[in-house]
């Protein structure tokens, strides 16, 4: 269940012209993912930016979602942060600036009861042929694949989440709003109960219980 990149646009290398004899080719695969919520209405989402628009900031990945939408972004040893878009009051206003980079998970809560789509518009990263890390630190984390891929997380040409035993990993269920955990034990075959699968833009709680960070590296496409 290996499904590539779900790019709606081109998924091609961009080429440009630098000067009238010469002709460079980037690596970056470019394209738009579509978001839309699971929810009429204003439940939890655990999500992630899955491309790299340059700035990645949340004014320019969410522009203008509906009043009352709050993003809720994990802060290690510190709980949440919370950010509501007020329109009426300056958007986001300092809040804006906050970066949310491809690999981090954060909650959003739509404002008011109609179901709401966002789209990202961006690059891969990493680019092809290259190799991004997301570091693992000790304890929780909202995390998320930095690449755009949807396949299971043993994967190791995609999502390749290897991890040390006594790992786990919960996901989100919009409907329960409540998580469901999976726990890595090598010695009893692995992940239990099941291998879990990371979709698209999809955010996860990773709980790291070593001394020590652990760095999740992946291939660009």
């Amino acid at each position: 269940m290996r499904t590539k990149i779900l790019l709606t646009a081109a998924a091609a290398m961009v080429a440009g012209l630098v000067s009238s004899n010469a002709q460079v080719y980037s690596a970056n695969i470019v394209g738009y993912v579509n978001y839309v919520s699971q929810t009429s209405s204003p439940k939890f989402e655990l999500i992630a930016n899955p491309l790299n628009n340059g700035s990645n900031t949340i004014a320019s990945l969410f522009v203008s979602p509906p009043a009352g939408t709050t993003l809720d972004v994990w802060q290690p040893g510190g709980g949440f942060a919370s950010y509501a878009y007020a329109p009426k009051a300056g958007g986001w206003g300092a809040n804006g600036s906050v970066v949310l980079s491809p690999g981090v998970g954060f909650f959003i809560q739509i404002g008011g009861s109609g179901i709401y789509s966002n789209t990202f518009v961006g690059s891969v990263s990493p680019v092809t042929g290259t190799t991004g890390t997301n570091v693992i630190g000790t304890g929780f984390q909202a995390l998320a694949s930095m690449v755009p891929y949807s396949d299971y997380v043993t994967n190791t040409s995609t999502i390749n989440l290897a991890v040390p035993a006594g790992t786990a990993l919960d996901t989100w269920s919009v409907a329960g709003q409540g998580f469901s955990s999976y726990t890595y034990a090598p010695k009893a075959g692995g992940w239990s109960p099941s291998v879990p699968v990371l979709n698209v833009g999809q955010g996860v709680f990773i709980q790291n219980n070593t001394a020590n960070p652990v760095n999740w590296v992946q291939t660009g496409p």
